[in-house]
């Protein structure tokens, strides 16, 4: 069995991480030591094959074939950002991703060029990019849109904790009396809108669509950033609302407006969690707002696109959040029910 797999208390199960591959199971407590004797019944011949589809015993994230080969840095762009005394330089040739990048991250923009630590790269080829960080792929080919978030995650951590980021949550996260309220899920989920509403309440952004994580587990960084709104939210009220207050981007993307909010939590700040709400937009359903377990959280945060740092490269913190901060799953149909909810949250 692999000697990277670790393993953590969620709820009343445990969760077991490949470091090396990525992979993520969840199992009863007495099924952990499958993974260093062999299984006694057909069930657990069967519990150990459905980890091994899962890729628990893989021994790499990618293969070579599926990354695009690394470049030298010459001939290419070198995109700088700071915060605070943090510095990151992003290197990669001429291409949209480059001024897609330096909008949503216009506030961090710093004049480029200089090596930093970590380093990172994007090779481009075709309609396919890999990021690279210290020589090594952080990805495999993917498109630009992934190519975007994967690019401002591994920015993100660079510059608001580095080592002490322990995860990157696909989220949007405010902040209100020292304590935020992380909203979780995938696009059009609701998370940024529900975030904006409470923003037009007096809440502060924390961060949209990357959440860092303290290694600590009850702690967020605040990373603010521009907002992206796509077309089909730009009638709702808090998206109006935030074009009239907030300064609008240059257009970088068909079909997505950019907006920096004027109310933001400093960059690198810690703020403790209040609550974890996994939002869900129906404009036919019947408002819905209930506690669910640490294991559907984690399981719900996963989906959603939270990713282990690869600097300390444990879900510890990340289980540890969702297993002592309360989690809700909020199914709401206009906003008055989603904000109103939220702000009565006994948590708060």
């Amino acid at each position: 069995m692999s000697a990277d797999i670790e393993s953590c208390a969620i709820g009343a199960h445990l969760v077991l991480h490949n470091r090396a591959s990525g992979a993520i199971v969840l199992a009863a407590p007495e099924l952990a030591r499958l993974l260093h004797e062999d299984p006694r019944t057909q069930a657990e011949r069967d519990t150990l094959a459905s980890w091994q589809s899962a890729g628990l015993f893989d021994a790499e994230r990618y293969s070579p074939g599926q990354a695009i080969a690394a470049r030298p840095l010459a001939g290419k762009v070198g995109l700088g950002f700071a915060a605070g005394a943090a510095r990151a330089t992003l290197w990669m040739p001429q291409d949209p991703l480059l001024d897609q990048l330096n909008c949503v991250l216009a506030r961090y923009a710093q004049p480029g060029g200089a090596p930093t630590q970590p380093e990172l790269s994007i090779e481009v080829e075709g309609d396919d990019y890999t990021l690279y960080r210290d020589g090594v792929a952080l990805t495999e080919r993917i498109d630009r849109d992934a190519a975007r978030y994967a690019c401002i995650l591994a920015i993100s951590e660079a510059l608001v904790g580095g080592d002490a980021v322990a995860a990157n949550m696909h989220a949007s996260a405010v902040a209100r009396g020292g304590r935020a309220l992380v909203f979780v899920g995938g696009s059009g989920s609701g998370k940024t809108t529900t975030a904006l509403g409470l923003m037009g309440r007096g809440w502060s952004q924390v961060a949209d669509d990357h959440v860092p994580l303290h290694r600590n587990g009850h702690q967020v960084f605040s990373f603010p950033a521009a907002v992206g709104t796509k077309a089909r939210s730009w009638a709702l009220p808090e998206v109006q609302a935030l074009f009239t207050a907030g300064r609008e981007m240059p257009k970088v993307r068909d079909g997505v407006r950019y907006v920096e909010v004027s109310r933001q939590v400093a960059a690198g700040s810690v703020v403790p969690v209040a609550a974890v709400i996994f939002p869900t937009h129906d404009a036919g359903a019947d408002f819905e707002m209930h506690r669910v377990t640490p294991e559907e959280a984690l399981l719900r945060a996963i989906e959603g696109g939270a990713r282990v740092s690869r600097g300390l490269n444990t879900l510890a913190p990340l289980a540890r959040l969702l297993d002592q901060v309360p989690a809700y799953r909020m199914v709401y149909s206009h906003s008055g029910q989603s904000l109103d909810a939220c702000e009565s949250l006994p948590e708060l």
